[in-house]
């Protein structure tokens, strides 16, 4: 015998999970988890709405007012649990040619 199907999600619900990825406050995986569906699923109905879910904002932090140490590299978490290690003085427009790269090459 098979097993029940589990109840379709309706099409408002779909709107709201959708709007909630699009502005940020909730990741595909996130809504997956929580409305009990595939991954799949959610960026099924991310593409069916024309909708693609914004990327990371970029976070500037400031090490100039940070105690003096011995940190000579800073570790960047990029999507997908990548990393990337750079020097501390690395200039804003250097990092943002890295990532760029980095993001386009995975």
């Amino acid at each position: 015998m098979s097993k029940p199907r589990r109840p379709q999600t309706d099409a408002e619900t779909k709107r709201e999970i959708v709007r909630e990825i699009r502005v940020g406050d909730l990741t595909q995986a996130a809504a997956a988890r929580r409305l009990r569906v595939s991954a799949q699923s959610i960026h099924r109905w991310m593409m069916r709405s024309g909708s693609t879910p914004r990327p990371s904002r970029f976070v500037a932090v400031d090490l100039t007012s940070t105690p003096a140490t011995s940190i000579s590299l800073v570790e960047i978490g990029l999507a997908r649990g990548r990393t990337l290690r750079v020097p501390i003085d690395v200039t804003a427009d250097d990092l943002g040619r890295l990532v760029r790269v980095r993001e386009s090459t995975c």
